[in-house]
């Protein structure tokens, strides 16, 4: 059976995303560098949202998200449910890609568990 973000990680990202509005660099988060940066999840007025980065690491165009959720207990349901072959791309749904974007600079339970561990909000892996 394939891991699963879970509640507990879930729920610590959407209390970061909350505690840090916005796009990356300030909030949310996603790669910044030259050309293609993939996906980021950021949280703005009220909605929690999936979109893909603008090239080189500008935010998402308005109305360019993948999906998004009016309420912290909708995003924290659906991603604790989501593996990495969902995150990916690589399975059916709001975040499905094809040929070369699958696993390119997309969401992974690592990326989320770094980006909160980064604040100390998620107890170290064991």
């Amino acid at each position: 059976m394939e891991q699963t973000v879970g509640e507990e990680l879930a729920q610590r990202l959407a209390r970061k995303l909350q505690a840090k509005p916005g796009h990356h660099p300030n909030g949310g988060f996603g790669y910044v560098h030259r050309d293609y940066c993939g996906d980021t999840v950021f949280f703005q007025d009220g909605r929690f949202s999936i979109a893909p980065l603008e090239v080189d690491g500008y935010p998402p165009r308005e109305g360019t998200a993948y999906i998004s959720f009016d309420s912290e207990a909708s995003f924290v349901e659906w991603l604790a449910a989501q593996g990495d072959a969902t995150l990916t791309g690589e399975h059916e749904g709001p975040l499905k890609k094809s040929g070369t974007m699958i696993g390119n600079q997309t969401l992974s339970i690592d990326r989320i568990r770094d980006y909160v561990e980064e604040a100390g909000l998620y107890a170290p892996r064991q």
